[in-house]
């Protein structure tokens, strides 16, 4: 549900409970609700919080983590700028048990007033994890007696030399705390208004890597079955409908700049989807449409089991991918692979930028990916990585093509621990396929998938008897020869395959005869 737009917090704005020190009953409250004026109740969908004084001003500030933009908040308290010693704050090492001391004790007492205690806990909320530091708000003029620790050993240790507006170590088995002085405050640091961007319902998405487009089949002009091809040059898709304004103007924009874009060796083909839209128009009714327009490219009609594997292929790359709309466009790289995906209408002089830069990889296509500069601590998502992804999505509904993502991620794992699984995984999808499509007698993309079976995993026993076996069906007995004695070279103890060489060399000297 949260990947098709919904909220586990039903869009509920953020709520902040002021403690009124309360009993509760008719009379005082316990807690208020000081949401607005706090100026924390934001609408976003919320995953967790965590506390901390950031800039070591003696209060607590607070790092929202959120599902929706910004992913991170940092909202800075700045109510207690006049007062320095109204706070005072600990961090515990323990030297028995566990060092920091996680479920140990503090207790502080004070001159005419009830003790204050507080307990040091580990992971204290969903996704977060606060600082370890203890942080006790004091109030005015307060005296402090003595600190007491309890560790989680057991043992109790009461320390001395602290003082109100301090900040101090307290080392078990120690009676002296230890001043921490804070250090300099980053100078630079100013709040930010968040600026809603518009809604356009266009959107230019460059992948921040590389991922091979699924196995899409349309019908061309000529009315031949078809598949998308790129044939070593880089090609632009084109989703579009007969009813869609916008559809109507793209495809006279990339007329418009043909010239151009032949120049860059740029192949542009335009499926027409039916029955996506708001009227019962039949697909053949686009076709007078792109000859009216003088369209210049290749042009035909989508699938509809194609045009679900695109829905599939968003849904698989984006966190919201939400429904499926015209005009939608793949840039496609001459290896096969999609490099950027454009929602809306095209922007041809982004699209000419975008073609340029079709050979980015690694941190350059990161770079591309994101609307903003900044510095980068992790490394860039790879290619296998995000084929892995994209194939877990696939596998149920689409194993064949689940198949070719398992591969090309296989391929792409260089000197990564996963790649034999990997191929593992691509190798048993490819199989079970090609077996069950076998006996169905889909003998053409039966044998594409032992090809891929073989390819994937070349050392596979399994993989070339079991071709061997569907060529010695389809009475190819040569080349079922060639698979079957690979086999029996990978694995000399089949039994299984010397059986089957033993039956294909009859029917040879049968055919023969």
């Amino acid at each position: 549900m949260v990947r098709k737009g919904s909220s586990w917090s039903g869009w509920e704005r953020n709520c902040v409970m002021l403690n009124c020190g309360g009993v509760g009953g008719n009379k005082v409250r316990p807690f208020a609700d000081v949401s607005v004026i706090s100026g924390l109740d934001f609408a976003d969908d919320g995953r967790a919080v965590a506390v901390v004084d950031w800039d070591h001003d003696g209060d607590l500030d607070l790092w929202f983590r959120n599902r929706t933009a910004p992913r991170l908040r940092l909202m800075l308290n700045n109510t207690n700028k006049n007062q320095a010693d109204d706070f005072i704050a600990f961090r515990l090492q323990a030297v028995k048990g566990n060092r920091d001391a996680i479920g140990a004790r503090v207790e502080i007492h004070l001159k005419e007033q009830p003790v204050m205690v507080q307990t040091l806990a580990a992971g204290d909320g969903f996704l977060s994890q606060s600082s370890k530091w203890l942080h006790f708000g004091l109030g005015d003029n307060a005296q402090i007696e003595r600190v007491a620790v309890r560790w989680p050993t057991g043992e109790t240790d009461t320390f001395s030399g602290v003082h109100p507006g301090g900040r101090y170590y307290l080392k078990q088995g120690s009676a002296r705390a230890t001043a921490w002085n804070r250090p300099a405050v980053p100078s630079g640091l100013s709040s930010m208004v968040q600026k809603a961007a518009p809604e356009s319902g266009v959107a230019a998405i460059a992948l921040p890597a590389k991922v091979p487009l699924p196995l899409i089949e349309y019908t061309d002009e000529l009315g031949n079955a078809s598949e998308v091809t790129t044939n070593d040059r880089p090609k632009l898709l084109v989703f579009w409908a007969e009813w869609c304004p916008s559809c109507i103007g793209e495809l006279k924009s990339l007329g418009e700049n043909a010239e151009q874009l032949t120049a860059l060796k740029l192949d542009v083909l335009a499926l027409e989807v039916g029955g996506a839209g708001p009227s019962d128009k039949e697909p053949k009714k686009g076709k007078s449409l792109i000859e009216q327009l003088k369209y210049p490219f290749d042009h035909g009609t989508v699938s509809e089991s194609s045009l679900e594997k695109v829905e599939h292929f968003q849904r698989a790359l984006f966190e919201n991918a939400g429904q499926f709309a015209v005009p939608l466009s793949l840039l496609i790289d001459r290896g096969g692979l999609v490099t950027t995906i454009y929602q809306g209408p095209i922007d041809v002089e982004l699209l000419l930028q975008d073609i340029r830069d079709l050979d980015a990889n690694g941190s350059q296509r990161r770079d591309l990916a994101l609307p903003y500069v900044g510095r980068w601590y992790t490394k860039p998502i790879t290619p296998s990585a995000v084929a892995e992804m994209v194939g877990g999505r696939f596998t149920e509904s689409y194993p064949i093509d689940a198949a070719r993502y398992y591969h090309f991620a296989a391929k792409a794992a260089v000197n990564d621990p996963r790649q034999p699984q990997l191929a593992a995984n691509s190798l048993a999808l490819y199989l079970h396929q090609a077996r069950l499509l076998a006996n169905k007698g889909s003998s053409s993309v039966a044998r594409r998938c032992f090809l891929g079976a073989v390819a994937v995993a070349p050392g596979s026993a399994e993989a070339h008897r079991d071709f061997g076996i569907f060529l010695m069906h389809q009475l190819e007995f040569d080349l079922a020869e060639t698979h079957l004695l690979q086999a029996g070279k990978i694995a000399p103890d089949d039994k299984r395959i010397q059986q089957t060489l033993l039956r294909l060399q009859q029917l040879k000297e049968k055919g023969a005869g």
